[in-house]
């Protein structure tokens, strides 16, 4: 699944929202790319709180001005890595790409959301791109002791 961070280039700030925005794009475009996945998709996707399946191949997440009041991005990527398990039995590929827009994000880290997926969902793959030289290596942060990524916390050889 693309997630392209290009989509948010123009906007000056990005915040939660416009992340769960893109990841129910990404869905959606894999949901309509993905025909013989599709039913089974929505089927895990259904156990989501706060993710609606439509009849035809969409899906709607909702957010609120809380967290509570929106779907939890983890519990999104874990129904992602069950699909894995029952579809292909091979990783699904979570691609964020033009990594230097989510630089603008605020109030949410995605470090530690990757840093989850590596540490806790066996099934999910987590790939990261971008097209700004050096951008990757201070987005996440890998040689700074306090990150979630640093490699004395969880990256390891897999």
């Amino acid at each position: 699944m693309l997630v392209d961070g290009y989509a948010l280039a123009a906007e000056p700030y990005i915040d939660r929202v416009d992340l769960l925005r893109l990841l129910e794009r990404s869905i959606n475009r894999l949901l309509g790319e993905r025909k013989s996945l599709r039913e089974k998709l929505q089927e895990v996707l259904k156990a989501v709180r706060r993710v609606e399946v439509e009849p035809h191949p969409h899906i709607r997440l909702f957010w609120g001005r809380e967290p509570s009041e929106s779907v939890d991005v983890t519990s999104l990527i874990e129904a992602l890595g069950e699909l894995s398990k029952v579809s292909e039995n091979k990783p699904a590929v979570i691609v964020f790409d033009e990594a230097q827009e989510f630089r603008k994000l605020t109030r949410y880290d995605l470090r530690k959301l990757f840093a989850y997926v590596h540490d806790h969902v066996k099934n999910v793959k987590i790939v990261v791109t971008g097209s700004q030289f050096g951008f990757l290596q201070g987005f996440l942060k890998l040689d700074d002791p306090k990150s979630p990524l640093s490699a004395d916390a969880t990256l390891s050889e897999d």
